[in-house]
Order: structure tokens, then C-alpha cells, then sequence
């Protein structure tokens, strides 16, 4: 369960910030979305993340 100042961007205690590619998920998307990343490379595709999180300030 998220905490409201969580759900609003206040905090950011339920998201991990990837590095490499740069991107802020939470922590169940973080493993599966690199492997399907890697796998499209292979493909010859670039998939990207565009707006994984919005902090309060944005």
C-alpha cells in the first residue's frame, strides 16, 4: 500500500532509480523491464522509458 505522500510524488520511498538507462520505477518493473529491454536490442530496437514517475516538483 502506498502512502499518500508517495501517491503524490512527495516522497520517493516506493521507486528505485535505474542508473543506466536513467529511469525511476517501481521495484517489481525495474529486473523484467531490463531484460525486455535487452531482448528488443537484439531485435534491433532502443525501448525506452519516456515517464516511468513524476516527483511533486514536475
Amino acid at each position: 500500500m502506498f502512502s499518500n505522500i508517495e501517491i503524490t510524488g512527495q516522497m520517493l520511498t516506493h521507486v528505485v532509480q535505474n542508473i543506466k538507462p536513467s529511469f525511476a520505477a517501481h521495484p517489481e518493473v525495474v529486473e523484467t523491464y531490463l531484460d525486455m529491454r535487452s531482448e528488443a536490442a537484439l531485435a534491433g530496437f532502443d525501448l525506452v522509458i519516456f515517464s516511468s514517475f513524476r516527483d511533486f516538483k514536475t
